[in-house]
């Protein structure tokens, strides 16, 4: 039959709802990245104020995010309930893109969404009960009695306008985790708040926007602000001409970064770092571009790339907006800006660890004389591991087998450097002993490359 023919006989066929109802879980959502999806919906609704609540422990399970935006009428609200909402007049600041995330962010979370919203200075609210579907069969919407809404939507009462979506029914595994015991709960309520401050955090400090989450004000974590930023080149704009006459423009910009920790306790990824449209898709790695592999000498290294939504397609944005393949005619450009923002971190930390290499040049070679030995402060030989350890009489007896190995090897003569199959054992166990001594992994490394600058390679190699 020619493609061309109108087709005259056709059936409507709408999914099975108590099939597809299933699938929500498997859409790859995260509970950070279903979060910030209905925060999207609440920046384009051009909320000034977001507030973020989790239940506690002793409460039955739920999730509320209310805004202050422009809030819908009752056949708004509707229509935005409807899984894929035809999108025709996305606006130039709107950070949804397919019209399913309120649903599908919300129902992978749980299984039953309450929607109230406030415009026209009218309340509405709708409700998608996963168990209701299954039963029925058909996708069946409830429309809720503003009268029969708790004091949970108190707040819209209060407003002239905005929106709450309500998440209960958890999922069991959101439950363990944020409803299972004290210490997991505060770790990823942390977790949840960070995502948030960082994905969104160009709209907190440009002030278009105030996220509260648990009362509390989320501060923006900005992977490139001043006071991490060591160097940054210019920024280079590829463009490239669509058949329809449009031009996409994607620009990139190269970074080394301070080797410090961020002040707030939470440390960036080395990699490239995704923009769309001022928000955060991802948050560094090398996005599987080959030949580019993680190791701490890049932990400097990044790259920020930045494009609209007019792109959407050829970067293959996912409906969770969490992963974004590079399309290919730009892996070149950006593979030039990643190679160069590692060669920076790669140089810098080669002249971090000069800085120890005249201390092995000059006095380590006199160390192993006694001449040598008596031309030495007494506050550096007794700054050296191996005297620190005798002070301190260790009875770990492989310990000091370690640090023996460790000095013999350190001898400028000495052509096992590398070779030596116990060398790595026994800087493992060094490691071990300094972590206990510090209380902190990256420090206890720290102190092994100040301590034994012999072996860099080798301590850069190893996995803290």
């Amino acid at each position: 039959m020619s493609q061309n023919k109108k087709l005259e006989n056709y059936g409507i066929v709408p999914p099975c709802a108590s099939d597809f109802c299933k699938t929500f879980s498997g859409f790859g959502y995260s509970i950070k990245s279903a979060v910030s999806d209905i925060i999207d919906n609440s920046i384009s609704a051009n909320a000034s104020t977001i507030y973020i609540s989790f239940s506690r422990l002793e409460e039955e399970p739920y999730v509320l995010i209310f805004d202050n935006g422009k809030g819908m009428t009752s056949p708004v609200l509707a229509e935005a309930m409807r899984f894929a909402v035809e999108r025709c007049d996305r606006g130039s600041e709107e950070l949804g893109r397919f019209g399913m995330g309120l649903k599908t962010a919300s129902l992978s979370q749980c299984r039953r969404l309450v929607v109230a919203s406030k415009a026209e200075e009218r309340l509405s609210a709708c409700c998608w009960d996963l168990d209701l579907l299954e039963e029925s069969k058909e996708w069946r919407l409830q429309f809720i009695d503003p009268e029969e809404l708790d004091s949970r939507f108190d707040v819209l009462r209060r407003v002239k306008s905005g929106t709450v979506v309500l998440w209960e029914k958890m999922s069991k595994e959101t439950k363990d985790i944020f409803w299972k015991n004290n210490e997991l709960r505060n770790l990823s309520l942390l977790n949840v708040k960070n995502q948030v401050g960082m994905v969104f955090h160009r709209f907190i400090e440009s002030g278009r926007v105030e996220i509260f989450f648990l009362n509390k004000s989320v501060e923006p974590l900005n992977p490139f602000d001043k006071k991490r930023v060591k160097h940054a080149d210019p920024l280079e704009i590829y463009e490239r001409s669509k058949k329809t006459g449009e031009v996409e423009k994607v620009s990139a910009t190269t970074f080394l970064l301070q080797p410090s920790d961020d002040e707030k306790n939470h440390k960036f990824a080395q990699g490239i770092y995704i923009y769309r449209e001022g928000r955060l898709l991802s948050a560094g790695g090398w996005l599987s571009l080959r030949g580019l592999k993680p190791d701490s000498l890049y932990d400097q290294a990044a790259v920020r790339v930045e494009f609209d939504k007019s792109s959407d397609e050829t970067w293959r944005l996912d409906i969770t907006k969490s992963r974004v393949q590079i399309p290919a005619w730009l892996i070149s450009f950006i593979k030039h800006h990643a190679e160069k923002a590692r060669r920076y971190s790669e140089n810098e930390r080669l002249d971090l660890s000069k800085k120890t290499r005249p201390v092995r040049n000059k006095e380590n070679r006199g160390v192993w004389t006694m001449e040598g030995i008596c031309q030495i402060e007494s506050s550096s030989i007794l700054g050296r591991p191996f005297f620190e350890l005798c002070r301190e009489g260790t009875q770990d007896e492989e310990l000091l087998e370690s640090y023996f190995l460790l000095i013999s090897l350190a001898h400028p003569k000495s052509r096992e450097k590398s070779l030596c199959p116990e060398l790595g054992k026994a800087l493992a166990h060094c490691f071990e002993f300094y972590k206990k001594k510090c209380g902190n992994a990256e420090e206890a490394k720290n102190l092994l490359r100040n301590q034994w600058p012999f072996f860099l390679t080798n301590i850069e190699q190893f996995n803290s």
